[in-house]
């Protein structure tokens, strides 16, 4: 029985009941109160179980505690234009409790299975659960645990569940496996990361790291092993960039200051005089400071860059209050003086000069840590770090450019939140680069992109790659040193480093880099897939499947070196070399998690070749013992990606 049919009998019932009492008919009158009181009592009864599921979501996750912050909410009725594009775009829904409106996963009763950790998913009416499994035959290891909350709606979304232990608070455990949106499918979480196989299987707890960037004024409240953590918003909302909005509520509650300030915005102005800010903008002109709230398109570019990079960096934390009251930044200040930015030269020099704090830092880090975030040059080489990047760029050092530059957050598409064409914007510095002389490329192609060439898609994240945003021209020597994909590599995967050097040469001028034979013959994509890091494979897989790129190269050639990636060590390389042959094939035979044993994964190299061999496609099989050779020279380290 549906609760809406209740509703319509309630209703039904109350009307009657009215004719009824018009017409004195007092028992037709008492029979419709009965149906009434019956029909409401049942409504509440079915409604009963989703305010039970919805209670326990409100006590196991954080806490909304206001002070000087009121929440998105409070903006809408004055700005409502601003907070549908807010709305509209993935900042806010980073973070949301869980409920039939934020979880995307089908919670449909099946058994997650893989590397010795099984969960069943699946729903109680409003309920999200998870319940921990030992089998097969699959049977419950232990009590079933509600799905509380969700990170993530864009490219895949994790879950979060209630605390075993109550009595720790409101800490938030992760569920092993997480729902990969572009695949619409379930996947283990260590499998949508850059980790070695077998890592990456234990609960990880939101509370500790992720509530700091997940969310807006996230505050852990550790106390030991338990946490009583708060946060203004479970958004990365409104006051993220604009300040906390108490004072400014506050003043604007008052009725004849709205009065006033919407008659001034209005009243005409003679020609040639100022014109009137409106009233969105007399908001933030409030008489003293503590009313205003921040307006980024009117900050200073520093204000700007440390609005976004409060959560679009790498840092770590000044000051001992982390752990009880969260970071102490507020939109319009000064993202360095609360926190330390991590940059690769700080803490690969020996210099005694460098202050205590980043020598504390660097004994904290470490040689792997740093290469689980930067290449070796100090380009950090994982997305969600932009900042970080663009600190080492030159147009940051030595210009005016702020994220605003390029990303507008109101009005834009949400999935890159682009002002508009990047290249405009950076011919506002950079005018008569667009051209067939400067780029070498036909028009509007790939090719003839700024960001293509000085921002390559060499950062990982989120299973695909990603625009680097330290903006440096395309040097093969430097890109070799860095052990990252050149630029021209990314597209013209077909072509050798050394094509790649000779053009770079000629037309730019780039001293020669020194290349060995296999750098020389073998095409960038073949090379790059067998002697780069899981990282740079990952890379490789991805850009495999680019759409520039097999214009620019074609596909089928590709399928020998893929055959080495669909058999990677690591699950995320076999991830995207399996959605990349799907690509290029039509096929869906490629499956990338059921089974890692050795033999298995010679056979799926063996399947690809043979259908390489199919397609007739030009060219060689591959050497095995130049690939054998070649594939030894890989750094045995195993390597996260720190993401």
């Amino acid at each position: 029985m549906g609760w809406a049919w209740i509703i319509d009998v309630a209703g039904a019932a109350t009307l009657l009941g009215a004719v009824a009492w018009g017409l004195r008919a007092r028992r037709l009158a008492a029979v419709a109160a009965v149906t009434g009181a019956t029909a409401a009592a049942l409504f509440m009864w079915q409604r009963a179980p989703a305010r039970q599921a919805r209670a326990a979501v409100l006590a196991a996750t954080p806490t909304q505690a206001r002070g000087e912050f009121v929440g998105s909410a409070a903006c809408r009725s004055c700005h409502p234009a601003a907070y549908k594009t807010w709305r509209d775009t993935y900042h806010s829904t980073m973070t949301q409790r869980a409920g039939p409106h934020s979880v995307q996963g089908l919670f449909d009763g099946r058994v997650l299975s893989r590397g010795g950790v099984a969960w069943r998913v699946h729903r109680a009416g409003t309920r999200y659960l998870a319940t921990p499994m030992q089998g097969p035959p699959w049977t419950p290891s232990g009590p079933a645990r509600q799905v509380v909350q969700t990170t993530g709606s864009h490219h895949r979304q994790i879950y979060w569940l209630a605390a075993a232990d109550p009595t720790r608070g409101n800490p938030l455990e992760m569920l092993p496996f997480l729902w990969y949106r572009l695949e619409q499918r379930w996947m283990l979480r260590a499998h949508g990361f850059v980790m070695p196989e077998g890592k990456g299987l234990q609960l990880a707890t939101w509370n500790q790291r992720c509530v700091h960037c997940h969310s807006t004024a996230g505050a852990p409240r550790q106390q030991g092993e338990g946490f009583d953590t708060q946060v203004a918003d479970l958004a990365i909302a409104c006051e993220a960039c604009h300040g906390p909005g108490a004072a400014h509520v506050g003043h604007w509650r008052e009725p004849v200051r709205r009065v006033l300030a919407r008659r001034a915005a209005e009243r005409p102005h003679p020609p040639g005089a100022a014109q009137a800010p409106p009233v969105a903008q007399l908001a933030t002109a409030a008489p003293r400071p503590a009313h205003r709230m921040v307006s980024p398109e009117r900050a200073t570019p520093n204000q700007v860059n440390s609005l976004c990079g409060q959560c679009h960096s790498i840092g770590d934390r000044r000051g001992s209050h982390w752990d009880r009251e969260g970071s102490h930044f507020r939109a319009g200040g000064d993202l360095h003086r609360d926190r330390l930015l991590v940059r690769r030269a700080h803490f690969m020099t020996v210099d005694p000069r460098m202050p205590p704090e980043m020598q504390k830092l660097k004994r904290q880090w470490g040689a792997y840590k740093a290469r689980k975030t930067y290449w070796p040059d100090g380009e950090p080489r994982v997305t969600g770090r932009e900042y970080s990047q663009q600190l080492e760029s030159k147009c940051h050092q030595g210009g005016q450019l702020t994220c605003l530059t390029c990303h507008q957050l109101h009005g834009s598409d949400p999935n890159d939140m682009l002002r508009g064409d990047t290249d405009d914007a950076c011919a506002t510095c950079h005018a008569g680069f667009d051209t067939p002389q400067h780029h070498h490329h036909a028009a509007q192609s790939p090719g003839a992109s700024c960001v293509n060439c000085h921002m390559a898609k060499t950062n990982w994240g989120l299973l695909k790659a990603v625009h680097s945003h330290t903006i440096r021209s395309p040097r093969l020597r430097d890109s070799l040193a860095a052990g990252r994909p050149n630029a021209c590599s990314t597209c013209h995967l077909d072509r050798s480093l050394k094509w790649t050097d000779r053009w770079l040469s000629s037309w730019y001028g780039h001293p020669l880099a020194a290349l060995d034979d296999d750098q020389s013959t073998l095409p960038a994509a073949a090379w790059h897939a067998l002697t780069g890091d899981a990282g740079v494979r990952a890379l490789t897989a991805r850009h495999l499947g680019w759409s520039a790129a097999t214009r620019a190269s074609g596909g089928p050639w590709a399928l020998p070196w893929l055959a080495e990636l669909i058999a990677d060590p690591y699950p995320a390389v076999r991830v995207v070399a399996a959605a990349t042959l799907r690509r290029l094939t039509g096929l869906s035979a490629f499956p990338h998690e059921r089974d890692s044993s050795p033999t298995e994964l010679a056979r799926r190299r063996r399947a690809v070749l043979e259908l390489w061999q199919a397609t007739k496609e030009p060219g060689a099989m591959p050497d095995a013992e130049q690939v054998d050779r070649l594939m030894a020279t890989r750094d045995p380290q195993p390597l996260t990606l720190a993401e």
